[in-house]
């Protein structure tokens, strides 16, 4: 990833750090061996080994604190610069925890595990900065090969000249110069978890250490005993001293801390002699959970469901929700499904889709922070469900068919990149870069409906009209008339008429209707 600024660099002469030694635990030095992938995935690895293993330095980091930051910032190069040698990683990609870098600080140590030990230091002395990442015009000008923490001199400044910078790589503490940088910001005391034995009481930071102490306070103001309060304090001070972070949860019934139940009922005398009661208890720890007292008091420490565990974390659920609503629409829309459904739209769905679950399943390994495993592991489920239900709503009006399992990528560039998760910036996912992923394909069909039959409408019959025929009136011609000459008559005696046969009409209807009639034929007959 980085490039010697200069040979002699590699054998730069240490100093034994004898004063350092139990400040800093002893490591079985297991180096994380990345997978192949850009710096942006590199990156994306050293953010988390910050965030896991910060609490390796919070015996250090107080005795690099000077009372300027710009003190501040030369120490910690200078240790860096002078207790650990500087190589160069191989074409395999290591980073190490500062309990690692230590114990391997005279084989030596590369950019990365240099910017991971700053970083540590910076976090838990409260001190926001980003870890930078560049390319440079000497060394593969395409890509980002250098990596090192800047610290704004106020704010979230990262502009030219408003910045301090700790390259460890180099002689002189100097930025290189650079073509393009990508930064990305490391919260310093929001993000502090509760650390080992420190001088604060509840080996918290002062400040958080007082956000502490005001919600034990709000809740003797809101009904519960003061023995309780001191009962929960020592709870957690068992543990926080330890170094350990204990799980932690507010109940009507009382505190949760590391699975004990600390009730909320006592029979604790209040300073008037009055017994705070069943239902004053009651009544407050109702205002405990509905208040949002927590917001501007304690902030971020109590944001995750009032779980310690989530107060160092990397990425936790309230981030992780966030970031969802904002990023499943996104996915949607960024394939295309928005504007048709085909084949290539519905398979870049997928692609993107199953390349964000996977790299939020990889947020769920074990090394990382509880807290920070159920946000990335909250993300995944949320994408399953998309997925779920945009290929229910396509089946609906369309066939899927399976195809294959094709090999995924994701390579979004800054800007056009996920606008929740890591906040636009470049993201690239499987195809050489992070973990290799697969997704199921699909081929798709509209479905056919049959049409309605149609009946043809019935042709319209128009009456034929007949045309009216006036009769011609023919005037008789008069004619006149002869006169025939009457002979005498003789007596001819007169024909005698014809016999008529009774029912011959009848008779002759009957045959004319013919064998069907028959039976009434006979009836007709017989009734004659």
């Amino acid at each position: 990833m980085d490039i010697p600024q200069n040979f002699s660099f590699l054998q730069r002469p240490l100093k034994d750090g004898r004063e350092f030694v139990n400040l800093i635990p002893n490591s079985q030095c297991k180096v994380t061996r990345l997978t192949k992938g850009d710096t942006d995935t590199t990156v994306s690895h050293m953010t988390d080994w910050v965030n896991t293993h910060y609490k390796q330095t919070v015996k250090l980091s107080p005795k690099l604190k000077r009372a300027t930051l710009t003190g501040t910032v030369q120490v910690i190069y200078d240790f860096l610069y002078h207790h650990i040698q500087y190589k160069a990683d191989g074409r395999e990609q290591q980073l190490r925890s500062p309990a690692c870098a230590w114990k391997q600080r005279y084989e030596g140590v590369d950019c990365k595990s240099y910017s991971i030990f700053a970083s540590c230091i910076l976090k838990n002395l409260g001190i926001p900065h980003y870890i930078r990442q560049v390319r440079q015009p000497y060394f593969h000008p395409d890509q980002f090969t250098h990596v090192y923490v800047i610290i704004p001199k106020k704010g979230k400044t990262n502009t030219r000249g408003n910045y301090y910078v700790i390259d460890a790589t180099k002689h002189e503490n100097t930025e290189v110069d650079f073509l393009e940088a990508k930064d990305l910001f490391m919260q310093g005391l929001p993000h502090i978890g509760l650390n080992g034995a420190s001088n604060h009481g509840l080996g918290m930071p002062g400040l958080v250490d007082q956000g502490f102490e005001d919600f034990l306070m709000f809740l003797n103001d809101n009904g519960i005993s003061m023995p309780v309060t001191g009962t929960i304090r020592q709870k957690v001070k068992s543990y926080t001293s330890r170094g350990i972070d204990p799980s932690f949860a507010i109940t009507e019934a009382g505190v949760v801390v590391q699975g004990e139940l600390i009730p909320f009922q006592s029979t604790f005398q209040g300073g008037l002699n009055a017994v705070a009661t069943t239902g004053a208890i009651v009544t407050g720890a109702k205002a405990v959970l509905k208040s949002d007292w927590f917001k501007s008091s304690i902030g971020s420490i109590f944001k995750n469901g009032f779980d310690v565990s989530c107060w160092g974390s990397s990425y936790s659920p309230s981030k992780a929700k966030t970031d969802v609503e904002a990023d499943m629409p996104f996915i949607v829309q960024k394939s295309g499904l928005t504007n048709s459904v085909n084949n290539t739209t519905l398979n870049s769905f997928l692609n993107i889709a199953e390349g964000y679950r996977d790299e939020a399943n990889n947020g769920t390994n074990g090394r990382f922070a509880g807290c920070t495993r159920k946000g990335h592991q909250l993300r995944e489920t949320a994408v399953k469900a998309l997925v779920q239900k945009v290929l229910s709503d396509i089946k609906a009006n369309y066939t899927l068919r399976p195809s294959s399992r094709k090999q995924g990528a994701i390579n979004f560039a800054a800007g056009s990149a996920f606008p929740g998760y890591r906040g636009g910036m470049s993201y690239r996912w499987g195809g050489g870069n992070g973990r290799a992923y697969t997704y199921q394909s699909y081929t798709v069909t509209p479905k056919v409906v049959n049409p309605p039959v149609v009946k043809p409408p019935k042709p319209v019959v128009k009456p034929v009209v007949k045309p009216v025929v006036k009769p011609v009136v023919v005037k008789p011609t008069p004619v006149t008339p002869t006169p025939i000459p009457v002979q005498p008559t003789k007596d001819i005696p007169p024909k005698p008429p014809k016999p008529k046969t009774a029912n011959t009409g009848l008779i002759l209807g009957l045959v004319a209707a013919g064998a069907l009639f028959a039976p009434k034929i006979k009836k007709a007959m017989a009734k004659k």
